[in-house]
């Protein structure tokens, strides 16, 4: 798992920094995706798999981030990019 999370970092990096158009969120995704990945790793049932897991979870964790930094600026909070 951790071998493939290497693998896939920078690409995912990439993507996350061109949605969120912003490097700060783009590192709070990736840590935010590294730690779910490696908290549910037993979750995943077909080791030839992980690719598509692992998508499918960058793709869930720059939905929630979105979702909440939504959120945030609706409720006039500061998100990570104004701190």
């Amino acid at each position: 798992m951790r071998t493939e999370l290497a693998y896939c970092y920078q690409r995912y990096r990439s993507m996350a920094t061109r949605r969120l158009r912003d490097e700060i969120m783009a590192d709070d995704a990736m840590q935010t995706f590294a730690l779910k990945a490696l908290e549910h790793f037993e979750q995943l049932r077909d080791a030839e798999a992980v690719q598509a897991w692992l998508r499918r979870l960058f793709e869930a964790t720059l939905i929630d981030l979105g979702t909440r930094c939504q959120r945030d600026v609706a409720s006039g909070r500061p998100n990570a990019a104004e701190l």
